[in-house]
């Protein structure tokens, strides 16, 4: 039945095959036109023209790799994968540009060597990975999505890439050793230009004082997080211990109110940050937090005069707001945990 209608509708571009039950086998190589095949069923097998089809996403199964020689996006999601998928990968994958891999199991070290890719994305949100390796000399942009930090190493000739790093801490309350991980981890991708957006599951920090010697964080070019009204001030502390943001924003509120409160608590905390600075304790030499707005109409940052944003005035809307950082001479500081 689903040939027949496949076979009938010979323009088709996009195919989707989400979970038909009784389906085991598919040949499509004869629709001509297939640019794009997104298959979400456990032990489907489908045949199509390798040529043709540029951009493929399996969820649930296993995967034949050699059937993909002329594909320049794959996505993977829940797979199985051994090692042996990563060996001879450039072989494989010649035309390979963008590479999604989405809690795959079936090893836990990553070796990737390609001329081709451009864009890696690993999601790791029920497993660990631990080491990774990648030999892509065209990289323009590395995503990961994961609970622990891995060991990375990168072999490329480009100047210019970007890292989208989401990282999320439900189980532990951030400590000394959390944020000496979370700098290490970053310091390996400081050839990039560095985004990185913090999930905490519980807000509440140690105090940090002298004690462990650092080396100069890593840039960052936005760092987003949450502020609750359970956050204090100790937590930055330990993240600006730990990277030095350009810029900084939240999650938006699910409403305009909410939104407007959240950000002037954050800045709140900033500028009382910012005012720890010439305390023999504090870890980081922040300056100033300053506010901008993302004016639409113009479509560009602008600053936020303090007045307007402490007004009572509620907005009618939520409003993009960040606050740009600036920070004084770095000098290498210490860091332990209050006793």
């Amino acid at each position: 039945m689903i040939r027949r209608i496949l076979l009938g509708c010979p323009l088709i571009e996009n195919l989707h095959l989400f979970r038909c039950t009784g389906l085991r086998n598919i040949n499509v190589s004869e629709m001509h036109n297939l640019r794009n095949v997104i298959v979400v069923q456990k032990d489907l097998k489908i045949e199509f023209e390798d040529r043709r089809v540029r951009s493929v996403l399996y969820g649930l199964g296993q995967v034949d790799a050699p059937k993909f020689r002329y594909l320049s996006s794959l996505m993977l999601h829940d797979f199985n994968i051994d090692n042996m998928f990563f060996h001879e990968f450039s072989y494989r994958f010649p035309c390979l540009e963008d590479l999604t891999l989405a809690d795959c199991h079936g090893y836990r070290d990553l070796e990737i060597s390609s001329d081709s890719l451009k864009c890696i994305s690993l999601t790791y949100q029920y497993r660990k990975l631990k080491k990774a390796r990648f030999y892509v000399p065209s990289i323009r942009k590395f995503k990961f999505v994961g609970i622990n930090f891995p060991s990375l190493s990168f072999v490329t000739a480009s100047r210019e890439w970007e890292s989208d790093i989401k990282l999320f801490c439900w189980h532990d309350v951030p400590r000394v050793p959390w944020f000496r991980k979370l700098k290490k981890f970053l310091a390996q991708l400081s050839v990039s230009r560095i985004s990185l957006s913090l999930y905490f599951n519980n807000a509440e920090c140690d105090d940090f004082v002298g004690g462990i010697q650092g080396f100069p964080p890593p840039v960052v070019e936005n760092l987003m997080v949450k502020v609750s009204p359970s956050v204090s001030s100790s937590l930055l502390n330990g993240l600006f211990w730990s990277c030095r943001p350009k810029f900084i924003t939240q999650y938006s509120g699910v409403d305009a109110i909410e939104s407007r409160e959240m950000n002037r608590r954050l800045l709140w905390l900033l500028r009382r940050t910012s005012r720890q600075k010439d305390n023999q304790n504090c870890v980081h030499d922040l300056e100033k937090a300053i506010p901008e707005f993302y004016e639409e109409t113009l479509l560009k940052w602008q600053p936020f005069p303090l007045k307007a944003f402490f007004a009572s005035k509620i907005p009618a809307k939520r409003e993009q707001i960040r606050f740009r950082l600036t920070w004084g001479h770095f000098s290498i500081p210490k860091l332990t945990m209050a006793k």
